[in-house]
């Protein structure tokens, strides 16, 4: 039997046979079997409230930038326990210590810079469509992970954007043009990274 003859048998599948044989066919990139297979399935029609695209695409990019900020908050987290290890070391030259203990608190402070950044960001989109920011949060795995850096990182000093302008620019390669303050990152910047991102995932799910 062909595959294209054992298609014609793809309308029998129940619904979850043929969930799994569409991720398989993707697995293996045979994309001629993953179309085939979904169009042999059953189309359901189903009315729905006409905010539910914006509510999709909240949820979402809830998820999106919960992922993001854990990311950072492990980031913030491995500088952290970076800079304290040096600070604790007793041994070794003294002077080359102290200048990796201060280019390790540097990087620190950038971390900071950038975990309240984007938490900021986050908190200032939540603000524009009346939404609480951790509403939804709280359960997930790693929102105490994220909230204990949170914490944290409001006992630390972050560098300002000049100071992290004049670290950047300080460290950066031979040939690599200039860091301007146009390419920092900012809560306004990442409120509107959302923001688009929210629009589009809002489209997708049919928003007009």
């Amino acid at each position: 039997m062909t595959t294209k003859t054992l298609a014609t048998h793809y309308g029998a599948l129940t619904p979850e046979e043929r969930f799994r044989l569409i991720l398989a066919a993707h697995a293996r990139g045979d994309d001629t079997e993953a179309e085939r297979l979904v169009g042999a399935a059953q189309r359901w029609t189903f009315s729905n409230v006409d905010y539910s695209p914006f509510a999709h695409a909240l949820q979402e990019v809830q998820m999106i930038t919960f992922m993001e900020l854990i990311d950072e908050a492990a980031r913030h987290d491995e500088a952290r326990v970076r800079f304290n290890d040096v600070v604790s070391l007793r041994n070794g030259d003294t002077e080359d210590r102290a200048n990796l203990s201060a280019c390790l608190f540097q990087a620190y402070r950038i971390q900071i810079f950038i975990l309240q950044t984007k938490a900021a960001g986050w908190n200032l989109f939540c603000e524009r469509i009346g939404f609480a920011p951790f509403s939804t949060w709280q359960h997930l795995p790693g929102f105490d992970r994220l909230e204990r850096a949170l914490d944290g990182v409001a006992q630390c000093p972050a560098l300002s954007p000049a100071e992290l302008l004049e670290s950047l620019n300080g460290t950066r390669p031979d040939g690599e043009p200039e860091v301007t303050a146009a390419r920092l990152i900012s809560a306004d910047k990442y409120a509107d990274e959302i923001e688009r991102t929210f629009r589009v995932r809002a489209q997708r799910w049919g928003a007009k």
